[in-house]
């Protein structure tokens, strides 16, 4: 099984300076250092399948607005991973537009970042099922097995859920 067409939104600064991309990858510069503003990939990601956003993305609040963008108009499969939950535990209206959101959410954090999400002393008293239902409808908490809000565990690895989806 293929991806198909895959597309990376880089900010114009960073597109090809020393980044080693694969020839089946198009690149879509945008303006700023920063993907700070949903309406630069709008287009991209209404005709996306599913979208990655968070790795190498910038753990700032300038790229806050981007990822409400994300959360807002976007319905189909969003892989939250890296930045972009590091973003989600500094800014609550980030989760609750998390919470809300139309189509099916993938969150990746490790124990650590998933402690930052819910706050420390909620994640100690929560189960994984629990933390899950609390974020929405995956959570692929690493090193561990994934759990759906539902309240059903699944032990696939994080790959074969993205494959699935």
């Amino acid at each position: 099984m293929g991806a198909g067409l895959v597309s990376l939104a880089v900010p114009s600064e960073m597109a090809y300076t020393g980044m080693v991309v694969p020839k089946a990858l198009m690149v879509r510069q945008v303006s700023g250092g920063f993907l700070t503003d949903y309406e630069c990939v709008a287009d991209l990601a209404e005709k996306a399948t599913a979208i990655v956003a968070g790795p190498g993305m910038g753990n700032v609040p300038e790229v806050d607005g981007f990822l409400a963008g994300l959360l807002k108009n976007t319905s189909c499969p969003l892989v939250l991973d890296a930045d972009a939950l590091n973003r989600l535990a500094a800014n609550h209206d980030l989760r609750e537009k998390l919470v809300t959101r139309k189509g099916v959410s993938v969150l990746t954090p490790h124990s650590g970042g998933m402690a930052r999400l819910l706050g420390k002393d909620v994640f100690a008293e929560m189960s994984r099922e629990e933390q899950a239902k609390s974020l929405g409808d995956f959570v692929a908490s690493k090193g561990s097995s994934i759990s759906q809000s539902w309240l059903k565990s699944i032990s696939y690895s994080f790959a074969l859920i993205l494959q699935t989806l």
